[in-house]
Parts: structure tokens; sequence; C-alpha cells
């Protein structure tokens, strides 16, 4: 950065680096005064929480080994280690680095929740409940007091005691700060109400709950990094520019991967539960393997575009993002050979595959990125996860996310349906423009839990594998998984149920003024948008 930078300056310039995007600088900053000995927690903490939102758990993991290297005696250091290890998801890890924290500190009542959290999201809440019920609510903090209500009452419903978790969280929401746990509990709230089909006090709880992340988040949509990569690719993949391709070998020790892709919540959580329980199926749950490839190539794409980006100074985001993202077509196989490795270095960071498997690497939005990853794997396949388009987005309405760009979009209606046909109509783009014929196996929620073998029997083929039985108990093969990483690691260790299907009759007079959004997928794939003829959901 060509300038001396002080400790007393890291915190701040960490904050100014993450706010511009550029997150790598701020996290190469943090490590050079780790490795010369001194660090400001403070803002490995801020980069901790920018990290998280990107789920870049390579570089969250970097952090870690240098924390621990460096100073293994300081509990500043595991505390924040305990906080990655959480944003990574490895609620295991994180419990075992949480329980002598607890031991030195008894008495921190925010560690004991932390440990409740833990427990919950690893199917233990009868221990959850234990632990929350051994704290004194009066004495807790407001923003302590959010999250224990938001675990108490997931732990009640894990428990299938709804109206348990509904009197706690009724007795309670009221009184909470506006922070994401509180919009969770009113979300939990809306779900209960929506079981007892009391549907318009349901609507009314996710609006109050999505309202509140709306505005504790400072969300709008107008600068929305995931609708502004939309666009670029948009702009990206024309006929003249793909057919001026350098062909690609795409030669590798690993068989292609396959992508399971699809707008959140269109039931990918459960496809995965499925294909990971074939014996020849290695299944990878929603992890950032192929972003680090694609930010990697964009430090090399914008290397490569350097003088045009000069000769236009004016030019706003979505023309320099096209003509940066331009820049794959002419890479060298070297570079792409590079950018593969990476990938398969990311996913060795979770899974250890094997030589005869088949891979499928589940990531709902690396929709955006079909274009990206058919250049780094040519024979790559896609399985598309679709359902109807109403329930689709009304379920992410109603779902709890981590907060990242994609996930803002989930917090609005209007939002979440305009999101839902900007990435359709992109996805049919690159079907149209890329020789993707054979390579992609459109498969709808709804004919999944209607015709269980018959769709699953047709993914199987698609993939080059026989049925096997083990694949119906896909349930108990997700339990014995332990913890699932995703919103829906509830709902698919379950049997199948219809519940879920045409819920969004019941919605109807709030999901009107969207529908027009939906027009062209509801054509293209046979779902009836017509209202006031009734559910059959349960």
């Amino acid at each position: 950065m060509g300038q001396t930078i002080s400790i007393e300056q890291l915190h701040e310039l960490v904050n100014k680096l993450s706010a511009q995007g550029r997150y790598w600088d701020a996290l190469q900053l943090v490590n050079a005064f780790m490795d010369k000995g001194a660090t400001d927690f403070a803002a490995v903490k801020s980069l901790v929480k920018t990290l998280s939102q990107h789920d870049d758990v390579g570089s969250l993991r970097e952090l870690e080994e240098r924390l621990k290297r460096h100073f293994p005696n300081d509990e500043r250091a595991r505390r924040l280690c305990y906080l990655i290890r959480h944003a990574c998801r490895d609620w295991a890890g994180a419990e075992v680095i949480l329980r002598p924290l607890i031991k030195k500190n008894p008495k921190e009542v925010g560690l004991h929740i932390a440990l409740a959290n833990l427990c919950e999201r690893q199917l233990r809440p009868d221990e959850a409940i234990d632990v929350l019920s051994g704290l004194d609510a009066d004495a807790m903090e407001s923003e302590d007091l959010a999250r224990a209500c938001y675990v108490m009452a997931s732990a009640f419903i894990q428990q299938k005691k709804p109206q348990e978790a509904k009197t706690f969280l009724l007795e309670h929401v009221d009184d909470l700060p506006e922070n994401n746990y509180t919009a969770g509990c009113w979300k939990l709230l809306g779900k209960i109400y929506d079981k007892e089909k009391a549907y318009e006090e349901a609507f009314g709880a996710f609006k109050q709950g999505n309202d509140i992340l709306i505005r504790h988040e400072g969300l709008n949509v107008s600068d929305n990094l995931a609708r502004q990569r939309v666009e670029i690719m948009r702009g990206v993949y024309t006929p003249d520019w793909v057919k001026g391709w350098q062909r690609s070998a795409a030669k590798s020790a690993h068989n292609s991967p396959v992508f399971l892709i699809g707008f959140p919540r269109s039931g990918t959580t459960l496809l995965e539960q499925v294909l990971d329980s074939h014996p020849k199926i290695q299944a990878l749950e929603e992890r950032a393997t192929i972003e680090p490839s694609y930010k990697l190539a964009g430090l090399m794409m914008w290397a490569m575009a350097g003088k045009e980006l000069q000769s236009m100074p004016g030019a706003g985001w979505k023309q320099k993002g096209v003509a940066v993202n331009r820049k794959l077509s002419a890479m060298t196989e070297k570079q792409l050979d590079t950018l593969r490795e990476k990938y398969w270095g990311e996913v060795s960071k979770y899974i250890d595959l094997e030589s005869d498997s088949v891979f499928v690497d589940k990531m709902p939005l690396n929709m955006s990125l079909v274009g990206f990853i058919h250049r780094l794997f040519p024979q790559a396949k896609f399985i598309v996860a679709l359902r109807h388009p109403c329930d689709c987005v009304l379920s992410a309405y109603m779902q709890s996310f981590d907060m990242n760009p994609a996930m803002a979009n989930m917090v609005s209606l209007d939002w979440a349906a305009g999101y839902y046909k900007h990435l359709m109509s992109l996805l049919w783009q690159y079907e149209k423009e890329l020789p993707l014929d054979g390579k992609i196996h459109y498969l709808k929620y709804e004919d999944l839990i209607t015709d269980f073998e018959g769709q699953a029997s047709a993914v199987l083929e698609f993939l080059g594998v026989g049925w096997n039985d083990a694949v119906r108990d896909y349930d108990s093969h997700a339990r014995s998984r332990g913890a699932l990483g995703t919103p829906s690691y509830t709902g698919v260790t379950q049997k199948l149920y219809r519940g879920a299907m045409e819920r969004w009759r019941h919605y109807e007079t709030h999901l009107e003024p969207v529908m027009h959004h939906f027009q062209a997928a509801a054509s293209r794939y046979g779902y009836d948008l017509t209202v006031g003829i009734g559910s059959k959901a349960g």
C-alpha cells in the first residue's frame, strides 16, 4: 500500500477495505501484523465478520491458524477461533473451543447461550434447553436475551413442541431489541402460525421479522452485489463472444464435478441428502468452493483488461464488469489449470474424494456462475432444482438466512421475486449460448415429493449410477451426519411431506402484486399462477 501503517490504524483500515469489497487486502494486512507478533483483536473480529458474510472458509481457516500460531495462550485469540469455527459451520469444532472458555468464565452468560446454540445446531435440543434453563434471563443483556430466545424456541420446535415455542415467543418477542435474532424469533412464530393455518397472523410475523432485518442491516437493492453480478453476466455471455473462446481440454486428476443449483428454497438440500445417501455419490453441502476460483480469475482478468479499463474512465460498474469478465475467453490453458487447482483445493478442505465416486457440489446460487464453471469444466453436469416460483420465493421470505448480498434480496417479496426473474433469465441465456445439451437435468421439487423413486431414478441415471435402496433412507442418512449447515437442517431429517406444496395459495393476496415476475418461468416449467382456486396443501 506504499505507506507505514500503525497498529492504532489497523481497525479503521480493515473496516474501510472491507466496505470497499477489498477484504482480501484487509486479510493480508492483518496477516502481516500477526506475522510480526502484533494485532488489534477488534480488527480481526471485524474481518472475521466480513469473511463470514462472503463464506470465505479458506481465508477464515488461514486466519485461525495464524491466531493459534502467534497467540496460543491469549484468550482473545481463542474466542476469535470459536467465532471462526462457528462461521465455518464447524459446530463440533466450535464446541471444543467453547467449553474450556466456559469453564474459565462460568459467569459469562453469553458463552452459555453460545453453547446452547451449538447443541441445537447439532440436533441436541434437550441439551440446549437444559443449558438455557439454568440461566437467569433477568441478568441478561438485551442482545443475549434475543439470541437465547431464538435458540430456546428453535429447540422446542426440534422437540416437536410448537405450543411451548409459541408461548415462549409471545412472552418475550415484543420486548427484544431489533437485531437478527429477534427477526428470527418473529419468523419462527410465523412458521408456527402457518402450521396452525392462521395465515394472516403468520404473514404478519414474517413481515415483522423481515422489516427488522431491513432496518437493522440497512438493506436496499439499488447497489446489491448479487444483482450486479447477474447483470454483468447477462452482458458478457453473447453469441459472438462465446464463439471466440479458446476451447479447453480441462485435464484433471478428478472426474468433472456435478453442480447442484437452483433458487434458494427450491429443494436443493433435500436432493443433496438423497444423492449423498447413495454409496457411489459424494455430495458437498453448500460450501463456497467455486467462489475463490472466480475471485482469483477476477484478479487475472482485471490485469488483462488494464489498458481497456484505462480507456473508459467514465464507465459504470456494469460496463467495467463486462469488460473484465470477457477476458475469460482469452485465458490460457495454464491459467485455467490454476483456477481448476484452486477449486479442487477448496473442495479438499471439506471432503476426501474417492476416485470412483461421483462428486456433487451443492451451492444453489452458483446458478449465476454457470458460464464460468463451464469454462473451467466443459464436461461438468448441472442439476437444476425447480419449485413453483410462488412457493420458492414465499419460503425464502419465511426463512432466516445469514445475511450476505444474495440473501439480502429475500427480506422483501418484491426484491426476492425480481431476483428470481433475473436469475432464471440468466440461466436460460447460459442454456442458449453454451453447449450444454445433455449436461443439464431439471428436477421439480413437487415431482420428487409425489414420485420419489421415479424422479430419484432419473437423476441417478443422469449421473451414471444405478438405483440403490439406500436413497430411500435419506432421512436416516441426514441424521447420521449429525448436523447440517443450511436453514433446511431440521426438515431434511424427516420423511417426505406434502405440506410445503402450494403453500403460496394461502398467501396469494400478498404474492399477487409480484406474480408478474414469475410469468416466464411458470410458462416454461408448467406452473399455474391462477389465484382464487384454493390450496391442496395441508
